[in-house]
């Protein structure tokens, strides 16, 4: 329940995100940003799941 959670809100943030960068860089430079807070949410997800030992 709790992983899927950290998921819905991991999903709805790169979503505006992304949306906020498209309008803001519009071209290259979005998806760039956009790879880099992939990466930092896959972190950041790894990161909880070791402190919440699953």
């Amino acid at each position: 329940m709790l992983q899927g959670l950290l998921s819905a809100i991991v999903e709805t943030l790169l979503s505006v995100v992304r949306d906020a960068n498209i309008k803001f860089f519009r071209g290259e430079n979005a998806v760039e940003l956009a790879t880099a807070i992939v990466g930092l949410s896959c972190i950041v997800i790894g990161s909880a799941a070791i402190l919440l030992d699953h």
